[in-house]
């Protein structure tokens, strides 16, 4: 998960101690400074509840035909972690790509079979 929540709580706190300021006519530098610590404390709370929400990695990538599987690890904070292949076909600006299929390895096996795009993969041999 991105931080953008905590941009969002930031954006919409900022607009309220403006509006506070608007309505109170309040020019002091001390609360500026008083109300610039809140919400920087504010803002440091929601990042790290944010960030403890979980992580997601790439192990591995590889590039096959017009896919690029990735080997992902998921962490949560409630839960384990949960590996998975990530099947992306790029679209028709070879820049961009789009998510086709997401597997979870559970079986161990070699084989990785994307049915949504009919695509196999090998990761024992990376074909």
């Amino acid at each position: 998960m991105d931080n953008t929540y905590a941009y969002l709580i930031y954006i919409i706190l900022s607009c309220l101690y403006g509006i506070i300021l608007i309505k109170t006519k309040i020019k002091s530098i001390l609360v500026t400074i008083i109300a610039s610590c809140v919400l920087i404390t504010i803002l440091g709370c929601v990042s790290r509840f944010c960030a403890a929400l979980g992580s997601k990695t790439t192990e591995r990538e590889w590039e096959r035909q017009d896919y690029k599987i990735r080997y992902v690890k998921n962490q949560s904070l409630f839960g384990g972690t949960t590996m998975e292949y990530e099947l992306y076909q790029y679209t028709t600006f070879p820049i961009f790509m789009k998510q086709v299929d997401a597997k979870i390895d559970t079986t161990g096996s070699c084989t990785i079979k994307f049915e949504l795009a009919k695509f196999d993969f090998n990761r024992c041999s990376g074909e």
